[in-house]
């Protein structure tokens, strides 16, 4: 069935006819097994084959939307906005007294929490919160941390790790509860969210800061959504959460699903992560006490290569864990030096009156990159910039990039001016509800970035439409394109297959994507970190709907790693073990060979001995012939026909004699000076060449094999 049968047959005719949904599943699964036991009752609906205790699925999703799309998604009736939860999504399945825990990636997370209320950091605590008409349930939320000093969750950012057996005295781990699927052996897939929602208020009692039902509220219009999430930036959370409240739940979907997703950063327009360098440290308190905790970061004063002097534009505090701070401050501490507002570096551009002055500060020469996410640039007379980052929070330290590598000034300015006001400009349009006037739509003004070509440029997704989830979780870095398909045209295409991409290779990107070699191109393969694919493989992938292995055709630069993988399925051109090849794959082959590498004539003669023995077809392969008669015309047709079947049957004819291994001699077609002066010859050569006649050749090609020469000898 999974078989190319050259009937027009395979998995997309046969798949749909055992089940409606069986090609669906069997492209999220991938096994034909899991398809036929799962969908073996013809009335089973895929969304609730999916959902089984004890054995976890992939949840769905949120699609990404922007603010002024939320009514028309929504198509215009009333939605439920839920906060976004800073946690770690979980599924919790319970069967009596047992309960088990799944992360979003399917792993078990049971041995933390707790099989049985007896163990873990979490089930004795909630075990008792069930009803006790509830014998089985699933449900689908957030576990996030909770500080019971101050009563309020933790941001994930904000260095724990909920999954760990051990937190910081004062935190625990709270369940918040947004779906339920199933009770007492009921699926509840294919029931309308609302109604959902008040069957999962009768799974448990509330214990805050244990186990909670998340925050809703109901909404009609954008405005409802700007408030929402206003509240959400005042309050720090991740974002928001608006569902349709007639959706059923379909696992692993996110486009279309009736679930949108709305942060901060999508609606102010700051969706590139900025690479700021660290300038300087200040010490912690608490736990982090002793040690620097807390990082002044700048940006570069010039757009020169590499900068003498560095701006300070803000501090960070979160976003990493204990054990990243810890790795962090290991590659910075020997290069800490004490502070001394009165005697500021020359290297580095502080406020007036140093208002930001850190602890300790660093050469810039001697710092490091990290990557930052923010919610928004705002104005600020704190930092030399002018401005800052509002809900900074530190993603990743870009080991991969040099100190001259951070943002610039220019850059940063250039982006706040993109992101400022837009979040303004629609709370302006949403108050303005009168029902007398009528709305104008007015296009924002968006000041272009001046300091970089529209190719270097990411390109603008905001209205690209999801079509797959074929790159879902992957993210790329595309440096050129070809002209069909340039830069801004791939990473559109990506987005709309679910991928991310990124103008600079992180440590989570898949691979660099290019059309061409250049200067940026080269500066990425000299690090030797990441695989620098064609983006004719991209191309492939799109066109096959799948997901293609990598080839060494398709490598401009591969890692140690992937040429080790690349020698167990390729020998050292390319050529694979298994897969038949082409004529066009065979010349590429050949193209990559030097020419001390082709396959020579003794090569091939190996080759036909070995696997065209009794074939006469190379039978002078390895020998080159010379003529010997130049000083007459070769007019006998034997001669001419034994040349020419020389060469046919592999032989090679040359020019001259050093190269020869045999000599085509008709004396009587000769001279006697002719003759002794190519025997004369033949006498100083270190190898000497066999004089034949062409009786030679043509009793040779007969008898189907080489024979002797002195038999035959002029």
């Amino acid at each position: 069935m999974l078989k190319d049968m050259k009937l027009g047959m395979n998995e997309n005719t046969i798949l749909p006819l055992f089940h409606p949904e069986a090609m669906e599943l069997y492209n999220v699964c991938n096994s034909l097994l899991k398809v036929c036991v799962d969908l073996h009752d013809i009335k089973t609906k895929l969304n609730e084959a999916e959902i089984t205790l004890f054995s976890p699925f992939r949840p769905m999703l949120g699609q990404r939307t922007s603010l002024e799309d939320v009514e028309k998604l929504m198509n215009e009736r009333m939605f439920i906005i839920e906060t976004k939860i800073d946690g770690e999504r979980m599924q919790l399945h319970k069967n009596n007294d047992e309960f088990r825990y799944y992360s979003r990636n399917a792993n078990d997370y049971t041995q933390t929490f707790g099989a049985t209320k007896y163990r873990g950091t979490f089930t004795p605590f909630i075990a008792e919160s069930f009803k006790e008409n509830v014998k089985t349930c699933i449900l689908d939320g957030e576990m996030v941390g909770y500080d019971t000093s101050i009563k309020d969750f933790v941001l994930k950012g904000s260095n724990i790790d909920i999954k760990s057996d051990k937190l910081a005295t004062g935190l625990q781990p709270c369940f918040v509860v947004f779906d339920v699927l199933l009770i007492n052996d009921t699926k509840l897939a294919n029931v309308p969210l609302k109604d959902r929602i008040k069957r999962a208020e009768e799974v448990f009692h509330e214990d805050i800061g244990r186990i909670q039902h998340v925050e809703r509220r109901t909404g009609f219009k954008n405005a409802d959504v700007t408030a929402a999430i206003n509240e959400a930036i005042d309050r720090r959370e991740e974002g928001i959460v608006i569902k349709d409240p007639k959706s059923l739940y379909k696992p692993s979907k996110r486009k279309g699903s009736g679930w949108l997703k709305l942060k901060p950063e999508y609606i102010d327009s700051l969706s590139d992560d900025l690479d700021l360098i660290i300038l300087g440290g200040e010490y912690g308190s608490g736990h982090r006490g002793g040690i620097v905790s807390h990082f002044l970061l700048g940006v570069a004063a010039t757009s020169e290569e590499r900068p003498k002097t560095f701006m300070t534009v803000g501090k960070v505090g979160s976003g990493y864990t204990d054990k990243e701070l810890k790795s962090l401050l290991e590659k910075l501490r020997q290069h800490w030096k004490k502070f001394d507002a009165k005697n500021p570096p020359s290297s580095i551009m502080f406020s007036n009156g140093c208002k930001e002055k850190p602890d300790v500060w660093i050469d810039p020469t001697q710092s490091v990159i990290v990557q930052i996410k923010a919610a928004e640039i705002s104005k600020s007379d704190k930092y030399r910039a002018g401005f800052t980052l509002r809900f900074p929070r530190l993603e990743k330290i870009r080991d991969d990039k040099s100190w001259y590598d951070c943002m610039s000034i220019t850059e940063l300015d250039q982006l706040r001016k993109i992101a400022d006001g837009k979040l303004t400009y629609q709370k302006a349009a949403d108050n303005d509800n009168e029902p007398s006037k009528k709305k104008r739509k007015v296009a924002p003004r968006i000041e272009r970035p001046r300091a970089v070509a529209s190719h270097f440029q990411g390109a603008d997704i905001t209205a690209v439409n999801e079509v797959s989830q074929l790159l879902d979780g992957k993210e790329f870095c595309v440096i050129n394109g070809s002209n069909e398909y340039p830069k801004q045209e791939l990473e559109k295409k990506i987005a709309e297959h679910g991928g991310t991409f990124v103008q600079n290779p992180t440590s989570d990107t898949r691979c660099v994507l290019a059309h061409k070699t250049n200067f940026r191109l080269k500066n990425v393969i000299s690090r030797g970190t990441i695989d620098v694919v064609s983006s004719s493989w991209l191309i492939e992938c799109f066109e096959r709907n799948s997901l293609v292995p990598y080839e060494p055709s398709h490598m401009l630069f591969s890692t140690e790693q992937t040429k080790f993988e690349f020698r167990k399925e390729f020998d050292a051109y390319g050529d694979s073990y298994t897969k038949d090849i082409t004529p066009d794959d065979l010349k590429e082959v050949f193209s990559k060979m030097s020419n001390t590498e082709v396959i020579n004539d003794n090569n091939i003669a190996e080759l036909e001995e070995r696997y065209f023995n009794g074939d006469s077809m190379g039978l002078f392969r390895r020998f080159r012939l010379y003529y010997g008669n130049k000083t007459s015309e070769c007019t006998d047709e034997q001669q001419m026909f034994a040349q020419h079947e020389f060469n046919y049957h592999g032989g090679q004819i040359v020019d001259q004699l050093k190269n020869a291994s045999h000599v085509l001699l008709d004396q009587s077609k000769s001279d006697i000076e002719e003759v002794e002066q190519i025997r004369t010859r033949i006498k100083r050569m270190t190898r000497k060449p066999h004089v034949i006649s062409s009786n030679w050749i043509i009793d040779c090609i007969e008898s189907n094999k080489l024979l002797n020469e002195r038999a035959y000898g002029v």
